[in-house]
């Protein structure tokens, strides 16, 4: 399946945060899955962004979780998260639900 909309997310994400973007340990990560428990992979041709269920984004241990659904809406759950990793997350919610609004 062709996904341009998590391809052109990603890059977002990548030219955004080019100096912190999948670092180990204390980088930013994003983790895309649908419900069938498929994660996406840029090498992952049987994913297809209709089916996303859920992204996870994680900086420094801290999480947020976003669950888009088919009224134009999604929710958003986070724990727990460090005063000084807001600004990223906050950054990285907003490029991630820009991005699957033009999804649906």
């Amino acid at each position: 399946m062709i996904n341009p909309n998590i391809r052109k997310m990603l890059a977002e994400l990548k030219h955004e945060f080019h100096e912190i973007y999948e670092v180990p340990y204390n980088g930013l990560y994003v983790i895309i899955s649908d419900s069938y428990c498929k994660t996406y992979e840029d090498e992952n041709d049987n994913f297809d962004e209709k089916d996303i269920d859920e992204v996870d984004i994680v900086y420094q241990g801290n999480e947020i979780s976003i669950y888009p659904n088919l009224f134009g809406k999604c929710e958003i759950h986070a724990g727990s998260l460090k005063y000084e990793s807001i600004d990223v997350l906050t950054k990285a919610v907003a490029i991630v639900c820009g991005n699957l609004k033009n999804i649906w």
